[in-house]
C-alpha cells in the first residue's frame, strides 16, 4: 500500500477524553499481503508508524491496533471509492509569510536538538580519564565480588584496592560541560560501578565488616556525578522541571482548545503561539505545536477531501473508550505503582538474565525507581463473551543498567504484568 492510500485510508477519532494525552487519534486501515492468494487481507485498524503520547508525564513512541469480529483476519479488504475533492480559496500572501516565519522557526528549535550520542563523543570521555585503569580497575573488582570461591570478610578486604583505585580516577576527572549527560554508555558503566558499591556497602554494614573511608566516597561521588549528568541531559534536551498540577492542566486545556474545528484558525494559531512560547515546554512539544500551526494553516487553503466515514465507526468508539478506561486506571495509578509491578514481574528473569551475564542478583526494590517508560502498544480485540481484551507491551529501560542498558519488555493484559520479554 503506497502512502498515498494510506492516507486515504485513515480516519480522525475524537475520543470523549484524551488518551495518553491524545485528543485526536489517526487509524488507518490494517491490512496483511497474502502471498498465496496474491490479495490484501483486513486486519482491523492501527496508529500511524509516526504516532507519539503521554504517559505518567513522559512522551514515548506509542502504537494502537484494534480488531474485533467486525475487522477479523478472515476479512477482505474494505472498499473504498476513492474520494472526491473540492476546491478552496488559495492561501493568502500574509499565510505564506507567516509559514515561512513558522518553518524558519522550527528549523531553529531542530537545530537546538542534541545529536544522539555516537562513538566519536563516547572516546572523549577516556581524554579525561585513563581507560585501561578505569576498565581495569572495575573488571578486577567485580570478578573479585563475583568470585564464589571468597568469603564474604575477604571479599571485602580484596576488593577495597580496586574501588580506591576508582575512587582516585573519578576524583581527578573533570569533564566539560558538553560531556554532562544521561545518554552515553559511560553513564551506563557508572551506573555499573554504584550498583556494585551499593552491594558492598550493605554486605559490609550487614555483617559489621569496616570499609576504608574511600570506599564510602566513591558512593558519594557517583550520586553526585550521576544526578548532575541527569541534570545535564535534561538542560541540552530542553527538559524543564516537572510541572505543577494547575501548570499542567492549563497546557492540557489549551491544547484542546487549539484542535477544536470550530474555533476560527486565528484563534487557534494564538493558542499554539501561547503553547509554543512556554519556557516550561520541552523541545519536543514546541516543535509538535509549531507542526500543528503550519498543518492547520495548509488545511485552510488545502484542497480537502470529503470525508468518507469509516465502515467499523461504532466498534472502533467501543473499542477506544475500553482502551481510555485502561489508561486513565494506570495513570490514576502512578508512575512508582507500575514501576514497582513491573521490576517484580520481571525479577526472575532480571536475576537469570544476570546471573548467565556474571553478575550480582539485585532485588526489585533496588530498581523499580530507576524504570523509564520508553515505548507503549496496545492491542485489543473482542472475545468470545463480547468482552474487551486489553493487552499492552511496554517497553522500558532503566537508569541503573540492570540489564546492561538494554530494552525490555512487559506484557499487561488487564491491569497485571503477565508475561516478561526478554532484554534484547
Amino acid at each position: 500500500m503506497t502512502s498515498k492510500q494510506s492516507r486515504e485510508k485513515s480516519w480522525a477519532f475524537r475520543p470523549a477524553d484524551k488518551i495518553a494525552g491524545l485528543s485526536r487519534l489517526t487509524l488507518e486501515e490494517h491490512t496483511v499481503f497474502q502471498p498465496d492468494g496474491v490479495t490484501f487481507r483486513f486486519r482491523g485498524y492501527k496508529t500511524p508508524p509516526e504516532t507519539k503520547a503521554t504517559v505518567w508525564r513522559k512522551r514515548i513512541a506509542f502504537s494502537l491496533a484494534i480488531a474485533s469480529p467486525e475487522t477479523s483476519a478472515a476479512s477482505p479488504a474494505v472498499p473504498q471509492t476513492p474520494p472526491k475533492r473540492t476546491r478552496s480559496a488559495p492561501l493568502s500572501p500574509a499565510q505564506k509569510h507567516y509559514i515561512k516565519t513558522l518553518q524558519t522557526r522550527l528549523k531553529a528549535l531542530k537545530a537546538r536538538l542534541p545529536p544522539p550520542a555516537d562513538d566519536a563523543l563516547e572516546r572523549r570521555y577516556w581524554d579525561y580519564i585513563d581507560p585501561h585503569s578505569f576498565i581495569g580497575a572495575f573488571r578486577k573488582a567485580a570478578t573479585i565480588w563475583n568470585n564464589p570461591g571468597i568469603d564474604l570478610p575477604a571479599k571485602c578486604r580484596q576488593v577495597n584496592a580496586s574501588l580506591i583505585e576508582l575512587h582516585d580516577l573519578l576524583q581527578a576527572m573533570q569533564l566539560p560541560g558538553e560531556l554532562m549527560r544521561d545518554d552515553t554508555q559511560f553513564t551506563v558503566v557508572l551506573a555499573k560501578i554504584l550498583q556494585l558499591v551499593r552491594i558492598v556497602e550493605e554486605k559490609a554494614e550487614k555483617n559489621g565488616i569496616g570499609l576504608p573511608r574511600e570506599v564510602h566516597e566513591l558512593a558519594h561521588l557517583l550520586d553526585d556525578l550521576t544526578d548532575r549528568m541527569i541534570e545535564g541531559g535534561n538542560r541540552l534536551y530542553g527538559i524543564e522541571p516537572d510541572m505543577t498540577r494547575e501548570e499542567r492542566e492549563t497546557q492540557e486545556h489549551l491544547e484542546r482548545s487549539a484542535v477544536l474545528p470550530g474555533k476560527p484558525l486565528e484563534e487557534r494559531l494564538t493558542i499554539l503561539e501561547t503553547l509554543w512560547e512556554n519556557p516550561r515546554i520541552d523541545l519536543d512539544e514546541k516543535i509538535r505545536y509549531l507542526e500543528k500551526a503550519i498543518e492547520l494553516i495548509r488545511e485552510a487553503g488545502a484542497k480537502k477531501p470529503v470525508k468518507v466515514p469509516c465502515p467499523h465507526e461504532e466498534g472502533i468508539k467501543r473499542h477506544l473508550s475500553a482502551i481510555g478506561r485502561h489508561l486513565r486506571e494506570m495513570e490514576e495509578d502512578g508512575l512508582k505503582i507500575w514501576q514497582h509491578r513491573i521490576a517484580e514481574g520481571l525479577a526472575d528473569s532480571a536475576n537469570l538474565w544476570r546471573k548467565n551475564a556474571g553478575l550480582p542478583p539485585v532485588s526489585p526494590e533496588k530498581w523499580a525507581g530507576k524504570i523509564r517508560l520508553q515505548s507503549l502498544d496496545i492491542q485489543t480485540e473482542d472475545n468470545e463473551n463480547g468482552n474487551i481484551r486489553f493487552t499492552a507491551t511496554l517497553g522500558f529501560q532503566d537508569r541503573d543498567g540492570v540489564f546492561d542498558g538494554r530494552l525490555m519488555y512487559a506484557v499487561v493484559e488487564n491491569g497485571a504484568v503477565k508475561k516478561p520479554i526478554r532484554p534484547e
